[in-house]
């Protein structure tokens, strides 16, 4: 075999790796994104605890007055 025969395999292996290890890390990160416990619970107007919704409130309604 050619010394060009040798190289194009090492890189099409060294493609093929990169390949496996990418779509790895992309399935990886999209299951890691999707976890449920680190999801917040949000009020029903979408603010994360109630203390937030009712100082957002108040000041609304300081505005309006």
């Amino acid at each position: 075999m050619s010394t060009w025969k040798i190289m194009k395999a090492i890189m099409g292996v060294q493609a093929i790796w990169i390949a496996i290890v990418g779509v790895s890390i992309f399935g990886y990160a999209l299951h890691a994104t999707k976890d449920p416990k680190n999801k917040q619970k949000k009020t029903k107007n979408g603010f994360q605890t109630e203390k937030m919704e009712e100082i957002y409130n108040h000041y609304k309604q300081k505005a309006k007055a």
